[in-house]
């Protein structure tokens, strides 16, 4: 009897794990029909050159971080206008693309 049950239990879980890895794909491909000319991608952003640009170490950078400053705090704090930090992430996502 033990053995009839573990047999359905192990039955019951792969059935539930293929038709929950079918069911992603499905979804997978009905989002990519939906996204005609939606482009995605992924940046990795140099933290050691973002801290470099607003003049100040890395450290430094990664103290204000913790401390919950953002990027445009921390330009704020060092001098460096909007309108710089701004830029500086134009340019950088244009060269990524």
């Amino acid at each position: 009897m033990k053995s009839i049950f573990k047999g359905l239990l192990l039955f019951v879980t792969l059935a539930l794990f293929f038709s929950l890895v079918v069911h992603a794909e499905k979804n997978e491909q009905e989002q990519g029909k939906s996204d005609e000319g939606t482009l995605v991608y992924h940046v990795k952003y140099d933290y050691d050159a973002i801290s470099q640009f607003l003049g100040m170490s890395l450290d430094e950078y990664e103290k204000y971080w913790e401390k919950g400053l953002s990027i445009a705090d921390m330009a704020k704090k060092q001098g460096v206008s909007r309108h710089d930090v701004v830029g500086y992430f134009y340019d950088f996502h244009y060269k990524e693309m």
